[in-house]
């Protein structure tokens, strides 16, 4: 089983070491808590300020913004899109997008041809508006990793609309509430005025609401940011003829089900987006921005801000890389959100809200998180390994990829069982389409409890008991269908020690390898599907199962509402704690072990879990344990307390996701296509520092600057198309030396060529550049 971290000490310079082991342990321990800024130990785990408070926005947010008292407002730009203040700064993320659909009663069974024309006039009328969104005929933003493929699309588009000259009259407008009519500029009609296409705003979180699940620190799916998926997601369903909602069906099981990448990808990407359009059923008009702002001040602003592409400041980045600029190491971190708590706090289908998703970022910790300004993930609790097993393994692999072109499972994987969540052997001869080995970095729980193999198996006994019909939930069944139906077994492969030296000490922790087996096509970002994970321990994730089966509360609102029960809550339902602390005091004497845990987990290991739930229950009035960087201490109506978990066990040490903090822009100076050769030249940023402001600098690539162990992550992304829109190329163009990326193109007739510069995974708003070619030169 997985252990906690062993402190041992080194030999030598003991006397000359021992104040500052002695300071480091204190501080390890937090019992250093209050010092000032800068004289915490070099290995400080968790994250910079050492408390957090959240506050429902309050009336006078603009002038505490200003005066420092508040450090950020999180979902809401204060000041309406308006100039910002001195020392006030803003974090831009996309906010929504602004949607037109014919759907008007002349237009009901009208043709194609008519609605085209009508949307297409809509879109022109809506270009000259002079409103507070982003025009923007075209689903795929500047905000969405794979803008480059779509360019020459929007460019064309775009051309198109400003270009044309007026057809026919202007349509009737429908606007949908005065937040559009302010967006846009236009007035809330009348109710029963004739229109012929409706305008309406619709929010990101809205739109992903049914998708952006996240239970227990998954965080699915994995193509949740992907801009083809917004757009299936804001015009699939306005889709009226069933013909095209086929189409569009089967190109997105194709793009699901099928392992395609590269050009293939891309063409495929592009096919489902023009799918949706086809049949001017309804349009994406423009993009909406979200901008929140926060306080740079000198003395009392906040440094090293990252952000999310679609969350924005609500994300969990931005809470594990900003830090006080009066104390870097400590300090309490003020922020408002856009409303109250409206969720419940349970991490199986709560903390939906605004505030709830701030307040989960913090002391929830997923496996992995979403990469800040793409469509990818970064690994944050698991590490993901390269797939090289033993020989024996490669032996396996090799037989059974001759019967199948598939790998082996390990007849002592285990497969939870639908609707109970045992744990069963896969048996002999068992295939998978491929595996993800994951390291899981262990910690102690908020309660003191160590991670052991039986919290990172739980979550998947879970999502297949409370998954099945017949018993579960329809949230738990909607968030794990994916994982039910692509896990084919799950095996703990052995146990790495990892250390870390500080002074005199060496911290060192037992981690788990784990190996998930996955059937049938594997989708990108494979390893998102089902990191074994999970920042609830295995106690408490029982404790709540309890709760549901015995009908004191249910996981979701919809259950909740449905059974005529309370949404599970456990922090602030006080029938539920007292009905909570009854279970814990019955599991402790019986030393209860779960249903699916017995292999694992031994009756006293169990009684000494349910002893250290109910020691944590009584000191801090609440059964939200987790493993993640802040815990809850403190909490109201409207606002809550936040601590840092200053625990050595903690393994995501301060300044992990600092290259986020910052974001950096590359730049093309130079697009040459000789000899049948992509050839570009670029800049790229540069942060200088003046004491504690930052300002950013461009500089020409070099190879001084690309090469050595802290040498500038830069790529060249390139798409190439035909006079008929199909991709005949895509990919990426390596570095070759003398400020230049340089890549062989195949060009045989007439093309457009898209080429953008990235640097450190940063891929919001790309300065793209279009060029025509007339075959290879």
């Amino acid at each position: 089983m997985a252990q906690g971290p062993r402190l041992t000490r080194r030999p030598g310079r003991q006397c000359a070491a021992a104040p500052a082991a002695i300071f480091l342990i204190l501080a390890l321990t937090g019992l250093l808590r209050s010092t000032h800024a800068g004289h915490e130990s070099a290995y400080l785990p968790s994250f910079f300020p050492h408390e957090i408070q959240l506050e429902a926005i309050p009336a006078d947010a603009v002038n505490r913004l200003r005066s420092g008292t508040l450090h950020a407002i999180v979902g809401i730009d204060v000041f309406a899109n308006a100039p910002l203040p001195p020392d006030v700064a803003a974090a831009e993320s996309l906010g929504g997008y602004l949607i037109v659909t014919a759907d008007g009663p002349r237009l009901e069974r009208a043709p194609t041809a008519l609605r085209c024309t009508v949307l297409e006039r809509a879109l022109q009328v809506l270009a000259r508006r002079h409103g507070s969104f982003r025009f923007h005929p075209y689903p795929v933003t500047p905000f969405h990793e794979e803008f480059l493929h779509h360019a020459d699309l929007v460019t064309a588009r775009i051309t198109q609309l400003l270009s044309l000259g007026p057809k026919g009259p202007n349509p009737l407008l429908r606007v949908l509430g005065h937040r559009t009519a302010s967006l846009v500029g236009l007035p809330v009609p009348k109710a029963n005025a004739p229109w012929d296409v409706t305008v309406e705003a619709v929010d990101v979180d809205e739109l992903l609401a049914a998708w952006g699940w996240r239970m227990n620190g998954w965080q699915g799916p994995p193509w949740i940011k992907d801009g083809w998926f917004h757009a299936l997601a804001l015009l699939r369903g306005r889709l009226t003829n069933p013909q095209d909602r086929k189409a569009v069906d089967d190109a997105v099981a194709r793009l699901l089900s099928e392992a395609v990448q590269g050009q293939a990808r891309v063409e495929l990407e592009r096919r489902v987006v023009g799918l949706l359009l086809r049949g001017c059923a309804a349009a994406v008009a423009g993009y909406l921005v979200r901008r929140e702002p926060y306080n740079t001040e000198f003395t009392s602003g906040i440094e090293n801000v990252a952000f999310d592409s679609l969350a924005g400041l609500g994300a969990a980045v931005f809470i594990r890389t900003a830090k006080l600029k009066d104390f870097p190491w400590n300090g309490v971190l003020r922020l408002a959100v856009s409303g109250p708590a409206s969720a419940a706090w349970n991490p199986i289908d709560g903390f939906g809200d605004p505030f709830g998703r701030l307040l989960w970022e913090a002391v929830g910790d997923g496996a992995l998180l979403r990469a800040p300004y793409g469509s990818g993930w970064i690994q944050n609790r698991v590490v993901v390994l390269p797939d090289s097993g033993g020989i024996l393994d490669h032996v396996k692999g090799w037989l059974a990829r001759l019967r199948g072109g598939e790998v082996l499972v390990p007849h002592d994987a285990l497969l939870p069982e639908l609707g109970t969540g045992q744990l069963r052997p896969v048996g002999w001869g068992k295939t998978a389409r491929g595996r993800v080995v994951y390291a899981v970095r262990t910690s102690a729980f908020h309660d003191g409890t160590v991670m052991t193999p039986a919290d990172i198996l739980y979550p998947f006994v879970f999502a297949f008991r409370w998954g099945s019909n017949d018993r579960g939930d329809p949230h738990v069944q909607r968030a794990t269908a994916l994982l039910r139906a692509l896990l084919a077994g799950i095996r703990i492969a052995r146990i790495e020690e990892r250390t870390v030296t500080v002074a005199d000490l060496t911290f060192r922790w037992r981690d788990p390898v784990v190996e998930v087996y996955l059937r049938g096509s594997l989708p990108p970002h494979v390893a998102a599907i089902a990191p074994p994970w999970s920042p609830i321990p295995w106690h408490v994730m029982y404790l709540m199962e309890e709760a549901v089966r015995r009908g004191y509360a249910a996981f979701s609102r919809e259950e909740a509402g449905r059974r005529r029960v309370p949404w599970l809550d456990l922090v602030r339902d006080l029938t539920l704690h007292r009905r909570l602390e009854a279970l814990v005091e019955s599991f402790e004497r019986r030393a209860t072990v779960p249903e699916g845990l017995g292999g694992f987990v031994t009756p006293q290991e169990a009684r000494l879990r349910w002893q250290a739930l109910r020691r944590f229950v009584h000191r801090y009035g609440h059964f939200l344990v987790t493993a993640g960087p802040y815990r809850l201490v403190r909490w109201s109506r409207d606002g809550v307390i936040l601590a840092v978990f200053r625990d050595p066990t903690y393994p995501v040490i301060a300044g992990t996701f600092d290259r986020y903090a910052v974001p950096r822009r590359a730049h093309i100076t130079d697009v040459r296509i000789e000899g049948g050769m992509l050839r570009v030249r670029g800049e790229i940023e540069r942060i200088e520092r003046a004491q504690r402001d930052v300002r950013l600098v461009r500089e020409p690539l070099t190879d001084d600057l690309m090469r050595g162990t802290r040498a500038a992550q830069v790529h060249l992304r390139f798409v190439v198309t035909d006079g008929t829109g199909r991709v005949v190329q895509a990919g990426e163009a390596p570095y070759t030396g003398g400020g230049v990326f340089a890549a062989p193109l195949r060009v045989t007739g007439p093309a457009t060529l898209a080429v953008a510069i990235y640097q450190d995974d940063n891929f919001l708003h790309p300065e793209v550049r279009l060029l025509h070619i007339d075959g290879t030169r």
